[in-house]
């Protein structure tokens, strides 16, 4: 359990280093106008898989890709096979959690927040 959140404090440390790059490049303002593509193979991309879920709370990111093929533009110093890629997250900007999602507009009770928040706010 605790080399699992090593591993993922150092994919946190490469992909903060391609966010800071990325706000640089004024692709995105905040971390959560992003979403992280990984691009990695083999038992790295089996690793970062199991993990996935989790992975968009721990980068402070609005969504996650996994890819095994391509290459991203940021190639991780530490992480042998891992490259990764910033881009703009696709859809509107929640009110509540400030994510970005294509679930924003679509709740009836309130068009302004996410699907996540919604279900949350309905308990």
């Amino acid at each position: 359990f605790v080399n699992t959140w090593d591993r993922i404090g150092e994919l946190r440390v490469e992909v903060q280093k391609a966010l800071e790059i990325a706000r640089k490049d004024k692709v995105i303002g905040s971390s959560l106008e992003a979403c992280v593509t990984l691009h990695c193979d083999g038992e790295l991309y089996d690793f970062v898989a199991s993990v996935k879920d989790d992975l968009k709370d721990v980068f402070i990111v609005s969504q996650v890709e996994l890819e095994k093929s391509g290459t991203g533009e940021f190639v991780a110093e530490n992480i042998n096979g891992l490259t990764v890629g910033i881009s703009r997250a696709n859809g509107k900007k929640c009110e509540r959690c400030w994510s970005y999602s294509d679930t924003v507009g679509k709740n009836s009770k309130n068009e302004n927040i996410c699907s996540r928040c919604a279900a949350i706010l309905n308990e």
